[in-house]
């Protein structure tokens, strides 16, 4: 499995972040503050396309909407 990561310093996101899939791994503590890190599985090609993207394709090769 690929993975993709993201580090944060705002911790007000975290809940924000985990709703979208993303799993908290560690936290760091430096002299500046909190640094979050953050992973989650690559999505497929497929998966990340938005319902709108996905209609625009099908308009444009099919003529038609998905339903």
């Amino acid at each position: 499995m690929k993975w993709e990561y993201l580090f944060t310093n705002e911790d007000k996101n975290i809940s924000k972040l985990g709703e979208e899939g993303w799993e908290l791994v560690t936290v760091i503590q430096h002299i500046s503050g909190l640094t979050f890190y953050l992973k989650r599985p690559v999505r497929s090609f497929v998966d990340r396309l938005t319902q709108e993207q996905k209609e625009e394709v099908y308009k444009q090769n099919f003529g038609y909407e998905e339903s």
